[in-house]
C-alpha cells in the first residue's frame, strides 16, 4: 500500500475511514493490525480442525513465507538447532512468515534463557526448545517467556515482536502473555519417562516428538517402527490427551500423515524444506530419465 501522509495508508488495512473512526482513530487502528492481533499458535492448537505446518531449516529466502502459505500450511517451525543460523537470519525468516500470514514457531539452539528470550524478541510467536526432559525445565521456560508479574521476560517495545508499532506497554505485555506459545519437544528416553509430569505444567500448549533423537536415545536409531519407539510415542500421546494438550506429529510423507490422522493426530508437521526440495527434485529427475529411456528405446526400434 502507498503512504499518503498523516497515516492515511492505514485506511487500506481496515475497510473504510468510518471503520477507523469507529475503532477510536488512527492509533487504535494501528494497534488493531499489529502483531498481537495476528492468530497465535496457542489459538491455532485450540481448534479441533486439522492444522499443518512445516520446518524451515535451510532456505532463508523472502519467498518462503508465501510459498508455505500458498501450499496450504498454517504454521512453520524455524529451526536453529542444527543449521548454525544467527538470530539476525531468524528475525528475517520470521518476518517473511508474518508478512505471509503464517504462524511462526522457533526452535532455539538450546534451552538457555538468553536463546529463548532472543527468539521471542526477534518476533517468534512461540518457542520449541530442544530436548526437554523434566517438568522443572518446563516451568522455568514458562517463567522466562512470560512478562511480569507472570514471569521474568525482559520488556522490549517497538521491535519485531510488536510489528514495529508503538503500543501501551501494559497492554502489549498482557496480550503477549496470553498468546506466546510453548511446545515441549520430547526427544530423549528421560523426557518420555517424565512426560506425565511435564504435561501438568501450566503454560505448556502442546508437545512434539523428535523421532531421530528419541530413537537414538533409546538405542534404536532410525527404527521408528520398533516396539520400544511405538510405545514411547503412545505414552507421550496418552499423557498429552489426559491433560488436554495437543500433540504435534512430525511426518515425512502423505502416507505417514494419513496414518497419523487416523491415529488421532490433528497437528501435523510435514517435512523439512531441504528434504522436501531434494525429494521433489529427485522425483522429477527420475521421471525425466524414464522418459528419455523410453524415447531412446523407441528410437532404437524405429532404426
Amino acid at each position: 500500500m502507498a503512504r499518503r501522509g498523516s497515516g492515511e495508508w492505514i485506511y487500506d488495512s481496515i475497510s473504510s475511514r468510518s471503520d477507523v473512526e469507529r475503532r477510536g482513530g488512527i492509533k487504535a487502528a494501528y494497534r488493531e493490525i499489529g502483531t498481537m492481533n495476528r492468530l497465535s499458535f496457542r489459538e491455532l492448537v485450540r481448534s479441533q480442525d486439522l492444522k499443518i505446518g512445516t520446518v524451515i531449516a535451510e532456505f532463508a529466502t523472502p519467498a518462503m513465507g508465501h510459498l508455505i502459505k500458498s501450499a496450504g500450511c498454517d504454521f512453520a517451525v524455524v529451526d536453529m538447532e542444527h543449521n548454525g543460523w544467527s538470530f539476525e537470519t531468524v528475525k528475517t525468516v520470521v518476518r517473511f512468515l508474518h508478512d505471509a500470514g503464517v504462524v511462526s514457531m522457533v526452535r532455539p539452539p538450546s534451552m538457555d534463557q538468553k536463546d529463548i528470550a532472543r527468539a521471542l524478541d526477534v518476533g517468534a510467536q512461540g518457542i520449541q526448545p530442544p530436548k526437554l526432559e523434566t517438568a522443572e525445565q518446563a516451568m522455568r521456560i514458562v517463567n522466562w517467556i512470560k512478562y511480569p508479574p507472570q514471569g521474568v521476560r525482559g520488556v522490549c517495545c517497538l521491535g519485531p515482536q510488536d510489528d514495529y508499532v508503538s503500543r501501551p506497554v501494559a497492554e502489549r505485555m498482557h496480550e503477549a502473555n496470553s498468546k506466546t506459545s510453548f511446545v515441549a519437544l520430547i526427544e530423549t528416553a528421560t523426557g518420555v519417562e517424565n512426560v506425565e509430569q511435564i504435561m501438568e505444567v501450566d503454560g505448556l500448549d502442546a508437545v512434539s516428538i523428535g523421532p531421530f533423537d528419541l530413537s537414538a536415545s533409546m538405542g534404536i536409531a532410525g527404527q521408528f517402527e520398533h516396539p520400544k519407539m511405538r510405545a514411547a510415542v503412545d505414552r507421550v500421546m496418552a499423557a498429552a490427551k489426559s491433560h488436554h494438550k495437543s500433540v504435534c506429529r512430525p511426518v515425512g510423507s502423505s502416507e505417514e500423515a494419513a496414518a497419523s490422522i487416523a491415529a488421532g493426530y490433528n497437528l501435523i508437521l510435514y517435512g523439512v524444506d531441504l528434504a522436501l526440495y531434494q525429494s521433489a527434485l529427485a522425483s522429477g529427475v527420475r521421471e525425466v530419465r524414464t522418459a528419455w529411456r523410453g524415447h531412446a528405446l523407441v528410437g532404437a526400434t524405429d532404426g
